[in-house]
Order: C-alpha cells, then structure tokens, then sequence
C-alpha cells in the first residue's frame, strides 16, 4: 500500500470516530437533558402539591386566624416556588453546579457525599414503610435491646 493512500485512509478513519464520538456525545446529552427535565417537573409537582395542600389546609382552620395565615403565606410561597421550579433553565442550572463545583471543590464534593447519604437513609426508611414494625419499643433507631422485629406485611 503507498504512503499517501494509507494517510487518507487513517485519516477517513479518524473523521469517522470523530462523527461517531459526536453522535454519541449528542446521544448522551439529550438523554440527560430529558431526565433531568423528568427530575425537575416531578419535583415541581411535588411542591404543587405541598403548596394544595396548605392551601386546602385553611379552610379547616378558623378565617383571619394566625393560622390560616401561616397556611395562606406558605401555599403562596410554595406556588411560586413550583413555577420557579417548572421554569428553571437546565443549562443554566447546570453551568451554575459546574461553576460552583469548580469555585469551592471541597465544599462540592462534601455536599454531594451529604447527599448521597441522606438519599440513602431516605430510601432505606422508604423500604421499611412497606413492612411492619413487631415490638414493645417505638423508636425503630433505637439500639437497644428491647427493639422489636421488622416483617414483611
């Protein structure tokens, strides 16, 4: 095979890997675009939620009370916090993380690893929900030995 064959076909290869590479960075891209969108509009709704909640709270409690005040400022501020949230820019808010992270990298990194743990108890306890807690002490997190038994329902 001469020299300048074999250059343009490496050549041809590498702008093939190159085109692929892309197409597989684009790929992975709007795949995490569109679960963090997922993410963003569940979260939305769950302080939509919140937020109906209090508000359906007030009409339980007597009008013009400090209560139904309390309950009518939080609904308000959980609406708006709804729509802050359905409205928040990914790309923004993901230069924002990148940008904090590569601010305060110990600070990030802490944070995260906070995170995870919280996430992990958060599960954990969610797991436990399911089951029936068998025992004369209340407090499942209590280590004692007169902590109960957890069963399947």
């Amino acid at each position: 095979m001469s020299e300048p064959s074999a250059k343009s076909t490496a050549s041809v290869v590498r702008a093939h890997a190159k085109d692929l590479a892309d197409q597989a960075a684009d790929t992975v891209s709007a795949t995490a675009r569109a679960k963090a969108e997922e993410v963003r509009d569940g979260a939305a709704a769950e302080v939509q939620k919140t937020a109906d909640a209090a508000a359906a709270s007030m009409d339980a409690l007597d009008a013009g009370s400090v209560q139904a005040q309390v309950a009518e400022q939080l609904a308000g501020t959980l609406e708006q916090l709804a729509s802050q949230i359905r409205t928040t820019d990914i790309d923004r808010a993901a230069r924002a993380v990148t940008d904090f992270a590569s601010r305060n990298p110990a600070l990030f990194v802490g944070g995260a690893a906070l995170a995870g743990f919280a996430a992990t108890r958060f599960f954990k306890a969610r797991g436990r929900s399911e089951q029936t807690y068998l025992g004369h002490d209340d407090d499942p997190w209590n280590d004692g030995a007169a902590r109960g038994q957890y069963h399947d329902v």
